[in-house]
């Protein structure tokens, strides 16, 4: 009888450890996040898109693989505008989950960027007004 009793035990904690575990991994707190069509699924980003209509220089929103994940961002694709490469990514709860600026302690940000930030397709490019 004894040995039934350490064997229930030994059941019910095992039990209680699988079901406690969880993977925080997971940058979309949940959200299995391929859209189809991201600006008709993603409100925040239709109003991200919204934000930059009629821009002096082309501006793009686009989507890439970060880790893993999903992300989307707005950088400058204007070649005839001079500008310093900066982005933030936004994962697809909308929340920024990486910044990447250029310094001087980090000359070869647009570098970095291409290395980590995979699979880019272009979503939507304002249109200039010049």
């Amino acid at each position: 009888m004894k040995l039934n009793k350490i064997t229930i035990l030994s059941v019910l904690i095992s039990c209680f450890l699988v079901a406690s575990c969880s993977n925080d991994d997971d940058q979309n707190d949940g959200l299995i996040c391929n859209p189809t069509e991201p600006f008709e699924e993603l409100d925040w980003l239709l109003d991200l898109r919204d934000s930059i209509d009629n821009c002096a220089c082309e501006v793009s929103i686009r989507m890439g693989q970060y880790e893993g994940n999903t992300v989307f961002y707005k950088t400058m694709t204007d070649a005839s505008c001079n500008w310093q490469f900066e982005t933030d990514l936004y994962n697809c709860n909308g929340d920024i989950i990486k910044k990447y600026r250029y310094s001087e302690e980090q000359p070869n940000v647009f570098e970095k960027f291409s290395e980590e930030v995979t699979e880019q397709e272009n979503l939507y490019s304002c249109t200039v007004t010049r």
